[in-house]
């Protein structure tokens, strides 16, 4: 069997839209008569073994590299393994709820998580001690796991962001980003009928978070790199 660091996917990044959602619509089909996808895609997802479409959950794998598209009653979202894939993304995002433009929505995110190898050999325990030398009261001592999380609110959404040690490696950190955005309240009366296109606040957003996420993601690695190098230095 392949070990983890071989399975596991090292990148994934995903477009989350929340809401009343129908998972029964969500099949193969539907996706190929609204333009998602194309022919030669249909036809080799249909032999995708956990391809599924119920009431209560839609997944569908198609394309290569693979996107993965999953709808439950509260929550519709696509993702893949490949950063080149956002354009895609957003457009099949958009394809998708211009369809079903009636559907309530009440937030969409815009999320990366990375597996990145770093300079330390240990981040378990350099994430652990720098966070005791905070001083905020917290255990010293051999570390098993180490996890800082923190959202803040700017502008008109709400960032969310973690730095762990890794599954994958000794070595490697996770890390997650997202914007999370509330719908727009678009009043009934409103040209449209009280709706709003999803697609062109996603496609408006997407290159400030894109700015954001590489930098924030490079931030976080740089200063593992340099605690790990001030490390050394103090052996």
């Amino acid at each position: 069997m392949p070990d983890a660091e071989a399975a596991a996917p090292r990148e994934t990044y995903f477009i989350a839209v929340a809401g009343n959602m129908n998972p029964a619509i969500h099949h193969l089909l539907w996706y190929r008569t609204i333009g998602a996808i194309d022919e030669a895609e249909l036809k080799a997802a249909l032999q995708v073994p956990f391809n599924q479409t119920s009431a209560l959950l839609s997944q569908v794998q198609f394309g290569s590299p693979p996107f993965l598209i999953t709808c439950q009653p509260e929550q519709w979202w696509i993702q893949s393994s490949d950063e080149n894939a956002w354009p895609r993304m957003l457009e099949i995002t958009s394809l998708v709820f211009a369809r079903l433009n009636e559907t309530p929505v009440t937030s969409y995110a815009l999320t990366a998580q990375k597996h990145i190898d770093t300079d330390s050999q240990d981040t378990k325990s350099l994430l652990a001690t720098s966070l005791w030398e905070l001083n905020l009261g917290l255990p010293k001592g051999k570390s098993t796991a180490s996890n800082i999380t923190l959202s803040v609110i700017e502008e008109d959404f709400v960032v969310h962001a973690s730095l762990q040690a890794s599954g994958l490696s000794e070595r490697a950190i996770f890390v997650f980003y997202q914007h999370l955005y509330q719908a727009p309240q678009t009043p009934k009366r409103a040209p449209g009928g009280g709706y709003f296109d999803l697609g062109v606040l996603l496609k408006g957003r997407f290159e400030k978070y894109r700015v954001a996420v590489d930098r924030v993601i490079g931030d976080m690695v740089a200063a593992v790199n340099a605690r790990a190098a001030r490390g050394r230095g103090n052996e």
